[in-house]
């Protein structure tokens, strides 16, 4: 056109537009964006990678809680290329953004988390709960109480209004309960046991209701000159004779830490009652512990030879014997008859006195 128009010179080659020039690509198709590092200020979560633009840090680490929660998918995991404060806005406000905040909060402090919290206090209601309910049970096997008495001392406890809940009130929690606080009884034991340098075991044997041999066991040691006297456990002897006694005493002790190879170290001495079995100079309990520790000293219980001494005293006396049989008849004729303790009770009421029964007095 400047060739027709008068005054006008002809233009310069670099204003000439050049309509092959491209423009530099935009988010929006017209103004670029780019990312301003002011708005990571009060944004910890916000990070920047120049490959793959704005991401999440909380949304990235806690993904598979969003996940698990449906949340939706967000730009800010993979990476997001739409730089505008709106979109950051946006995000924040995201309920996916809003739990994984929550959980980096949590990890942080998960002592103070909602969560932790109401655990704590499930926590301390379930404590005090247990705590009723192990008392209860302690309190029955101290005094060798029934397992059946179990429900009507925890419906005790709810009629005077303490919290025992509804569950664990049965004889089979109480036996549970029994065994655990029994566990919790022998960790300590083996905890002394481990502390000391020297100890002492005694045994007796008995025979229970179903007429079946049972072996006593206990342990005795001193701590700081104080001398501590505990049991170990009560154990059935395959057989009754001095191999039985043997390994049923050996499988009690094992139990609380002393072993074959620390009673060889440990044990000083073996108290016991007269008997052929635990004091046989041959093949009795005594001697198989003696071979064990040869530095071991067998003591003769002092009660069971108070009892021999005194027996042997007066067997010879025709009045002890006399005496005996009178006793002996008295106790059974009250003991195996309800009718004739009953009439005894009668008879001690008629005269004002309390009534007494006879009791045993044959001794071993």
């Amino acid at each position: 056109m400047w060739k027709f128009l008068t005054g006008v010179e002809k233009p310069s080659a670099t204003e000439t537009p050049d309509k092959n020039l491209k423009k530099p690509p935009t988010s929006t198709g017209g103004q670029v964006r780019k990312f301003l590092p002011k708005w990571q200020v009060g944004r910890p979560w916000l990070l920047f990678h120049p490959d793959k633009g704005m991401t999440c840090a909380y949304c990235t680490d806690f993904q598979q809680v969003l996940a698990g929660q449906n949340c939706p998918q967000s730009s800010f995991i993979t990476g997001c290329r739409s730089y505008k404060l709106e979109s950051i806005a946006y995000h924040e406000k995201s309920i996916g953004h809003c739990v994984s905040t929550r959980c980096q909060k949590s990890s942080k402090s998960p002592e103070s988390s909602p969560a932790n919290v109401a655990l704590g206090m499930l926590n301390t209601q379930y404590k005090d709960k247990l705590f009723l309910l192990f008392r209860n049970v302690h309190a029955l096997a101290k005094h060798r109480g029934s397992f059946r008495d179990y429900k009507w001392l925890c419906d005790l406890d709810e009629a005077k209004g303490l919290a025992v809940g509804a569950t664990y009130r049965n004889p089979v929690a109480c036996k549970t309960f029994t065994k655990f606080i029994a566990g919790d009884v022998q960790h300590k034991l083996i905890d002394l046991i481990n502390q000391v340098k020297f100890v002492s075991v005694t045994s007796d044997g008995s025979t229970d209701s179903s007429i079946t041999e049972q072996e006593i066991i206990f342990v005795r040691f001193a701590k700081e000159g104080t001398p501590f006297t505990r049991f170990v456990a009560l154990k059935t002897p395959d057989s009754p004779d001095a191999q039985g006694v043997y390994a049923a005493i050996l499988e009690g002790l094992a139990e609380v830490a002393l072993d074959s190879s620390k009673l060889k170290k440990k044990l000083v001495a073996f108290g016991c009652d007269g008997a052929a079995v635990m004091t046989g100079k041959t093949s009795g309990v005594a001697t198989l512990l003696k071979n064990l520790q040869p530095s071991c000293i067998t003591i003769h219980c002092f009660a069971h030879r108070l009892e021999l001494a005194y027996k042997d005293s007066v067997k010879s006396n025709k009045l002890y014997d006399s005496s005996i049989t009178l006793l002996m008849g008295l106790y059974y004729f009250y003991h195996n008859s309800p009718k004739q303790r009953q009439n005894l009770k009668r008879s001690f009421e008629s005269i004002g006195q309390s009534a007494a029964m006879p009791t045993r007095v044959a001794g071993m």
